[in-house]
């Protein structure tokens, strides 16, 4: 159901397989059980019928074990390849003075067995002879799961080098990606400096509000954008709202009286006051 909803054959595919050798299996251990305990069998009424059913199972079941058979031999090769090329690279590469380190980075590829091979890195350091590389080749046609196996041994000048200038050149990007992700950084903690900044300035100003005008029953600063589709302005905005049992005379006075003070809080800087 996995594989049908992700729209991949394969996977339905060998959740069939699977559940096909499940089945077989349980028939067979059924089938086992049945005649270990000598339960009677079924009397069939037509005895070429029971033949037919008999072939029939015989048949299906071998041929739902023919891939399991395939895919065992496969994994046997493979686990072979794998096992005697690690015994190849440790004792044929013994001697050379950086044994350790070509150990470490060879690569075992069975490729499902159409075309193995063994991938040595030697990028970087002294270079192998061919003499040696003619040994290793005679060599591994003693193992019997390498014979077919290719060799592959990457050295030499030219591809240190371009090694190492794909090296610097990854290495180069990487850095230039930090320094972007360090000046992205910088700027979001600046702005959160900033915002808390501002934070600290509107509680400070709020605060001495709300003591200056016990009348001043809310109080809000905010920025607006606006645009005429030639320029866009930017306004500094404070909305207050005053008590309800004040009158007009009264509110206005109080609103030129703020008016003041916030120009004295924003240090001259232009703001639209509203009611």
């Amino acid at each position: 159901g996995f594989g049908l909803a992700i729209q991949n054959i394969d996977y339905a595919l060998g959740a069939m397989y699977l559940f096909s050798i499940n089945s077989i299996y349980i028939i067979i251990a059924t089938y086992l059980v049945l005649k270990f305990l000598r339960f009677p069998l079924v009397n069939y009424t037509n005895a070429t019928n029971r033949k037919n059913i008999n072939r029939y199972i015989s048949f299906t079941s071998l041929l739902i074990m023919i891939p399991a058979i395939i895919t065992f031999i496969n994994v046997m090769n493979e686990s072979k390849f794998n096992a005697q090329g690690k015994d190849f690279i440790s004792k044929e590469l013994k001697g050379l003075s950086n044994y350790d380190y070509l150990k470490g980075v060879t690569s075992y590829n069975y490729n499902q067995g159409g075309d193995p091979e063994i991938v040595i890195n030697n990028y970087g350091h002294k270079t192998i002879s061919d003499d040696f590389l003619d040994v290793l080749n005679n060599k591994k046609m003693d193992y019997s799961a390498l014979k077919d196996v290719k060799l592959i041994i990457n050295q030499g000048s030219t591809n240190s080098n371009t090694f190492i200038k794909e090296l610097r050149l990854r290495d180069s990007i990487d850095l230039a990606n930090k320094s972007d992700e360090v000046n992205k950084l910088s700027l979001e903690i600046e702005a959160l400096k900033n915002l808390s900044k501002e934070k600290l300035i509107f509680e400070k100003i709020s605060n001495e509000a709300n003591l200056i005008y016990p009348d001043l029953k809310e109080f809000e600063i905010y920025e607006k954008l606006g645009t005429n589709f030639n320029s866009t302005s930017k306004d500094l905005v404070v909305r207050v709202k005053w008590d309800t049992l004040l009158n007009t005379l009264e509110k206005n006075k109080l609103n030129i009286s703020l008016k003041r003070w916030l120009e004295f809080q924003f240090d001259n800087r232009s703001f639209i006051l509203e009611n």
